[in-house]
Parts: structure tokens; sequence; C-alpha cells
């Protein structure tokens, strides 16, 4: 686990954008995994346990900052890290090494999911694919 820096703690503690975004390998497939928290020790936790792994392997995500946090949007401000699933790679396998680096966060207790779009995989991790049939891209809030 990577010990999360000051300047980017205060990166994280932004009040101007709701994510720092991470780029990497091509995700036109449209799975993407979200893992849900509710502090800014959340936020610091899963960058610490999660952001070498995904930058080291070339997958893109993003990370709430405070500011998405605080926000008012139901759901959003709930959603703590999104990783983008590569088109090369299986979303299974990848799930199965978020779950592993995850083990004993507790961010997610007391968070009601499932979130409309969303399946739960396990604790606070949860995944969709937001494409449809033609790849164009379908908001949770229009998911039936």
């Amino acid at each position: 686990m990577t010990k999360i820096s000051e300047p980017m703690k205060k990166v994280l503690n932004s009040d101007t954008a709701y994510d720092i975004q991470f780029n990497g390998l091509k995700c036109s497939d449209g799975w993407k995994i979200s893992i849900v928290g509710k502090k800014m020790n959340d936020i610091y936790d899963l960058y610490e346990r999660l952001n070498t792994y995904l930058v080291n392997h070339k997958i893109s995500h993003k990370i709430a900052t405070r500011k998405r946090l605080e926000s008012n949007f139901p759901e959003q401000n709930r959603k703590l890290l999104t990783i983008y699933v590569p088109n090369t790679m299986d979303i299974n396998k990848l799930l199965l090494k978020v779950e592993y680096l995850l083990k004993g966060y507790k961010g997610w207790h007391d968070i009601k999911l499932p979130f409309k779009g969303y399946e739960v995989y396990s604790g606070g991790i949860c995944f969709r694919n937001d494409r449809d049939e033609y790849g164009d891209y379908i908001p949770a809030k229009n998911v039936k």
C-alpha cells in the first residue's frame, strides 16, 4: 500500500474539481467499477490501496475530491473511486484484484446499495456497463 503524500492530500481536498482523473488504456466497452465511501479518510484509503496498482497497469480511473464528497448529488457523492475497465481486460479478474486490494476496507458500511443501474460485487464494490448495444452512453439515471 502506498502512503499518500501531503501534496496529494491537498489535491484531494480540492474545492474546484469533483474528481482527479488518471488516464490509461482504451476503455470503450463500457464496463466500470465504482467503490463507495462517505468520508475524506475513505478517499485517502482508496487512493493508498488502489492508485499505484491502477497506474502501474495503465487502468484509467478517477478519484473523488472533497468537492464531490460534499456535493449535493445523491449517490454521486458516495462514488469515491471509479475504475474504467480496459477493453483488453477481463472485468471479473479486475474485480477479484480490487476486492483483494480492498480487504478490510470499511468505508462502505451504512451506505444503501445498489445504486441505480449498478450491481453489487462485494462490500462497497459496484459495477455496471454504461453502453447500449450501439455503444452509446447510458447515464445511470436512465437505466430501467
